[in-house]
């Protein structure tokens, strides 16, 4: 991850979730969310993950601001990021969240995508 300027409070989010539907293609809305105080919410919204994120791309401080600057991970240990505020209930399938940070002015100044398949139990990994 880069930052060019701080992450902190005066940014805000929009996330939107979006699912794969049943005949293909990007179905947005699944989940949405809009936000002040980007660093803060994403700390609580991170809950106890938000330290073994900090620790795994060797950010500096686990408090917000996030300084600017350019952090890399050898590897997050992916189990300790289901202990989030974050709700846990879904349906099966494959999911693609968009974050867009804004600032005061409204102007997006970043971005990031993740897609994310939930796999029945018995399901084996792709």
């Amino acid at each position: 991850m880069t930052f060019l300027i701080p992450f902190d409070d005066t940014l805000t989010i929009n996330f939107n979730f979006a699912s794969w539907g049943s005949t293909g293609g990007w179905v947005p809305n699944a989940y949405t969310l809009n936000t002040k105080k980007a660093c803060s919410y994403t700390k609580h919204l991170s809950g106890n993950a938000w330290l073994n994120s900090i620790e795994g791309f060797n950010v500096s401080t686990d408090k917000c601001p996030i300084p600017v600057g350019t952090y890399i991970t050898p590897g997050i240990d992916k189990k300790k990021l289901e202990d989030m505020n974050f709700p846990k209930i879904y349906f099966y399938g494959t999911y693609k969240s968009v974050a867009r940070y804004k600032n005061m002015e409204n102007e997006v100044v970043g971005c990031n995508v993740i897609e994310v398949n939930i796999k029945r139990p018995w399901e084996t990994p792709n």
